[in-house]
């Protein structure tokens, strides 16, 4: 196995300018990345300006910002630990309530159709348990790997999209 050095500054000089630029198409950066041997990081694409231009989820995405730069260091429980405030953020700012009780009523507000709004609040209830494995205070302990943060980003990303365009 190779590893790359430390990265260094140069600079390329011709006779017009100070330096050359050059665009690597993002298609080729990940195929050289990966004939590195160096792992790619999948992203996750949500309409942000959707999202953050609605004062209910402002928070929640601020949140799941919080938890996508958890994840960029590493840091895999305190990923899934966003994950979760993201949908406490949704329910307090949308019922006013810091009540998680209240977690339909939140998705009644945001969802017009009732029975849609009840299958999201199950959804979102059915997963709060894998979310919470990321607890410090869990007894035994449990191992949260990369995957279980990754699914909990695509997850909840994918709930917090939906619930902006609603």
């Amino acid at each position: 196995m190779q590893i790359l050095g430390v990265p260094f500054e140069t600079r390329f000089v011709n006779g017009y300018n100070d330096y050359i630029e050059y665009t690597i198409s993002q298609s080729d950066w990940v195929k050289t990345l990966r004939g590195l041997a160096w792992s790619e990081l999948e992203l996750l694409e949500l309409p942000s300006a959707t999202i953050t231009a609605s004062p209910r989820l402002a928070r929640a995405h601020k949140r799941f910002a919080e938890a996508q730069e958890f994840y960029r260091r590493g840091d895999w429980e305190e990923t899934m630990t966003n994950c979760r405030k993201v949908f406490e953020a949704v329910i307090k700012d949308t019922t006013g309530k810091d009540d998680l009780s209240e977690s339909e009523a939140a998705f009644q507000a945001l969802i017009t159709d009732p029975a849609k709004a009840k299958s999201v609040n199950d959804v979102i209830k059915s997963f709060a348990p894998f979310l919470h494995l990321a607890r410090h205070e869990q007894r035994p302990s449990i191992s949260i790997k990369p995957e279980d943060a990754m699914l909990a980003l695509h997850i909840t990303g994918s709930m917090l999209a939906y619930l902006a365009h609603k």
